[in-house]
């Protein structure tokens, strides 16, 4: 049998030539000579022959442990209290006390897979890749799986071991493995649910095929966009979750319930969308681009009446949607009049029962289409409802997509599911129309109303200003506009 442990690295290295004799050799010997070396004594090519002798006697240790385990399988039968003793003896979990007797009976019929253990040919870990895919098949198949695994020279690791034997199993008994399949595809699930941090958490198990089809479009959707991209690896899966679940969203294909296309629905507070979004220790701006709907006051008066519930008051004492009352009678930030005709704090954004920053809010009405809710301030009922708005038109759409192509921020490429940036915010006077709106990706709409960037229009050519100052310019991409 050939050893994947690095017997073949024997004597390359400054190790004495007595501590290298103890390759393919372990035992409680080897472990005294091992165990009174002094590492700092040898360099690093020496350091991975020793650490590679170690791991061979650890097998070792492995494969004897392995006996002991199978033993008390036997004893214990299919009682639980011999594993619950084990786990509180040896300090380990529930699932590692399974695996551990799991693969201890494997092994107990597999002498061979057994024998390269203890010779510290193979590791726990590769013993453990051949018992998962062999234990439902009978012993002759069995066997023959193990025997074909250590003799495959091309399989290193224990990784590549359990892809080999998986195979290996499937086309011995192909029966059993459709039945395998047919179980996984029954156990698939999909679980999700907000926790108390204010996340959503995503747990799913798949088959095989659906799994990978998954991880095909993630892993597309989630590489490195440049080099300045410092998102992790699992940041980048995250996003590009995100971005599919947007995109077929926008897309329009998915069915309608009771007519109506599956959307979010987020319960913006009047004196929030119509009033200052400067509250206090916020500093952002809330509603990016969000249009005002015709009528939308909330049911109080004009601007030449009284002020009533929602209605807020500009800086010259009269009614209007510039800036909230304060408890003196004079306009101040972040406050809105309450049913009681006295003004209190502007709640936030309500998605689903948890509160939005003022930053996703704004990201979130960039381009949304916007519905009047008024509802009764002390009861919360809906008084009216009002006609639903595209903030973008499909027109308008198509003349951006022609004119910026693709994400604007410098060097960014991304084509799909663009967001329409207003630039000058509809709060303070912003049109939405071409020269008040631009094409950016998820990623780098983040950076405008999370991380403090800012973006100027002259006609086709943009420019990004970074939050240190640093104006970093973005061409048009076409010479047609």
């Amino acid at each position: 049998m050939r050893s994947v442990i690095g017997a073949e690295r024997a004597g390359r290295s400054g190790l004495p030539a007595e501590v290298s004799a103890l390759y393919d050799r372990p035992g409680p010997d080897p472990v005294r000579v091992l165990t009174e070396l002094d590492p700092t004594a040898f360099d690093r090519d020496a350091l991975v022959e020793l650490t590679a002798l170690f791991e061979q006697q650890q097998a070792w240790l492995a494969g004897r442990q392995a006996r002991v385990l199978a033993e008390l399988g036997r004893q214990d039968g299919d009682g639980d209290w011999g594993r619950e003793e084990l786990r509180l003896a040896a300090g380990l979990g529930p699932a590692a006390v399974v695996t551990r007797l799991h693969t201890a009976a494997e092994l107990d019929r597999l002498p061979l897979l057994a024998a390269a253990l203890e010779a510290g040919q193979i590791s726990w870990q590769h013993a453990d890749a051949c018992a998962q895919a062999t234990h439902r098949l009978d012993p002759a198949a069995a066997a023959q799986v193990a025997e074909g695994l250590l003799g495959d020279p091309r399989l290193l690791t224990a990784g590549q071991w359990r892809f080999a034997a998986r195979s290996a199993a499937a086309a011995l008994q192909p029966a059993e493995h459709a039945a395998r399949a047919a179980q996984i595809r029954a156990d698939r699930r999909l679980e999700l649910f907000d926790t108390a941090e204010g996340s959503t958490c995503l747990i799913a198990n798949l088959p095989h095929l659906e799994g990978q089809l998954v991880r095909t479009a993630i892993r597309a959707l989630g590489r490195r966009m440049d080099a300045a991209d410092e998102r992790s690896a699992p940041q980048r899966r995250a996003d590009a979750l995100v971005e599919l679940c947007a995109g077929y969203l926008n897309a329009g294909r998915l069915p309608e319930d009771g007519g109506i296309r599956p959307h979010l629905i987020v319960h913006v507070p009047f004196g929030r969308v119509y009033g200052p979004s400067r509250g206090a220790g916020t500093g952002a701006r809330g509603g990016c681009d969000a249009q005002r709907p015709p009528g939308a006051s909330g049911g109080a008066a004009g601007r030449d009446g009284p002020v009533g519930p929602g209605q807020s008051v500009g800086a010259d004492g009269r009614a209007g949607p510039g800036e909230a009352v304060g408890p003196d009678g004079r306009a101040g930030p972040g406050e809105a009049v309450g049913a009681d005709g006295r003004a209190g704090p502007v709640g936030p954004a309500i998605l689903n029962g948890a509160p939005l920053t003022a930053a996703e809010l704004a990201m979130l009405a960039c381009d949304c289409q916007l519905t009047r809710l008024i509802t009764d301030p002390r009861t919360g009922l809906p008084e009216d409802l009002g006609r639903t708005t595209r903030v973008i038109s499909s027109g308008l759409r198509g003349y951006l997509l022609a004119r910026d192509r693709h994400c604007r921020f410098p060097g960014c490429t991304v084509e799909r599911n663009l967001h329409a940036h207003h630039i000058k915010h509809w709060e303070d006077g912003g049109p939405t129309d071409k020269a008040n709106l631009l094409l950016t990706c998820r990623r780098h709409h983040h950076a405008i109303h999370d991380a403090g960037w800012t973006v100027t229009l002259t006609g086709a050519h943009a420019s990004w200003i970074s939050p240190n100052g640093t104006a970093h310019p973005s061409p048009a991409p076409g010479a047609m506009l």
